[in-house]
């Protein structure tokens, strides 16, 4: 009973701190972008200094190592300082690159018009969810839903749990209560 006990309490702590992140990543997706983004510049510089401090002593490879080192933490505190074009750039590359992949792909529809393949029109339906997810992300549009989409995930994996350790309560509660009443008996 007592692990049970234990379980319940760790189960519904786990909960309680996953509703809370969820609803802080719906309620406020930008900040959570923002903080993400922060950790990785963090960890970037300190990559860097590690980098930096083991190769200080090496002779051979000291310059080069020095300078991607250099480059590590300038990078990792850029990020840091400007977290919003960090999680915008990755955006906007994936953007780019879904559309070109959508012009590509209702390039390739024309040209199966033009050989005379059946239905080729059926072809232009890739290519178009192509661009408009290209364009979503180029609008940067991804990085609020997609946090979002993480917090309402969040949000249901702390509610559920907290509704199975209710249930398992209250079947404790009728199995104790039956026993207390045969025990009486």
């Amino acid at each position: 009973m007592k692990k049970l006990k234990d379980l319940r309490l760790n189960v519904s702590i786990s909960a309680v701190l996953m509703s809370v992140i969820g609803l802080i990543c719906v309620l406020n997706p930008d900040s959570v972008s923002d903080f993400l983004a922060k950790i990785i510049g963090v960890v970037l510089m300190v990559v860097a200094a590690v980098m930096f401090l083991s190769r200080i002593s090496d002779d051979v490879l000291r310059v080069p190592a020095l300078l991607v080192a250099a480059m590590i933490a300038a990078l990792g505190l850029y990020i840091f300082t400007n977290p919003q074009q960090f999680t915008y750039l990755i955006f906007l590359v994936f953007g780019i690159i879904l559309l070109v992949d959508g012009v590509q792909d209702i390039t390739m529809a024309f040209a199966a018009k033009v050989a005379g393949a059946p239905r080729w029109w059926g072809l232009l339906i890739p290519g178009g969810i192509d661009l408009l997810l290209g364009i979503l992300c180029v609008a940067g549009q991804f990085i609020k839903l997609s946090i979002t989409v993480i917090g309402i995930m969040l949000l249901f994996d702390g509610i559920s749990s907290l509704f199975v350790v209710h249930k398992v309560n209250t079947a404790e509660r009728v199995v104790d209560g039956v026993l207390t009443h045969e025990e009486d008996l």
